[in-house]
């Protein structure tokens, strides 16, 4: 147990490094390239909920004239917005507010820890599939070195956190498959819905795994609700 833990904090350090290595001097940056105003918009919900005493029902950002409505053209009284579950928009307003600073860097530690986090169950969940320590290990080499990864990863979008919430459902039912009991099943329903909350196409991966126990129902392998 003692050599498993040490092995796993080396693991989630090394994870650590290459992600600082890759992302440290992006910190203080703006986003830019593809999708930067997407990406601004999340750092302008953040700087609204800062901004309206960190009200989780009023997301707001700078604009005015929203772009949906009939009246578009005409300007509102109000920056109050429509928006998915912004909870990875939320969060860093909590620690902006904590800290006195709308600065970059808070966002993007968020991300950063997220997607951290979300590497260290990759690992977790590729050693329990392979029963290999060093596949599992290659299989998160090549996903943290992947250019579309990395580029999202130093952004604003809840892509990432999604990204992470649901490897971490998969590792949670890899346990409950293996016997470990209904709380896993529930934990993993708790990090789906999380991931499809804050960015809605995840649900793919949320149904799949439903219809998944469904079949594995019909073959009277597993129970409606399980034990």
């Amino acid at each position: 147990m003692k050599k498993r833990r040490i092995r796993n904090s080396i693991v989630l350090l090394l994870i650590t490094a290459i992600t600082a290595i890759f992302q440290l001097k992006y910190v203080n940056e703006f986003p830019g390239y593809t999708h930067t105003w997407a990406q601004n918009d999340r750092l302008a919900l953040a700087n609204g909920f800062v901004r309206n005493d960190l009200n989780f029902f009023k997301p707001q950002n700078y604009i005015l004239n929203h772009q949906f409505p009939s009246n578009w053209a005409q300007p509102s009284y109000s920056t109050v917005t429509a928006v998915e579950f912004p909870i990875h928009d939320y969060v860093p307003a909590i620690f902006m507010k904590i800290f006195g600073t709308n600065e970059t860097w808070v966002f993007h530690a968020y991300i950063l820890l997220y997607s951290i986090v979300g590497f260290f169950f990759l690992y977790l969940l590729m050693e329990k599939i392979t029963g290999s320590k060093v596949k599992a290990a290659l299989v998160v080499l090549f996903a943290i070195m992947s250019p579309v990864y990395t580029f999202y990863q130093g952004g604003f979008l809840p892509t990432i956190p999604s990204i992470a919430n649901t490897i971490i459902a998969f590792y949670c039912y890899a346990l409950y498959f293996e016997g470990g009991g209904k709380k896993w099943f529930k934990w993993a329903l708790f990090f789906f819905t999380l991931a499809a909350l804050a960015r809605f196409t995840f649900v793919i991966p949320y149904f799949a795994l439903l219809g998944f126990e469904l079949i594995r129902i019909f073959q009277k392998k597993a129970k409606f609700w399980p034990t």
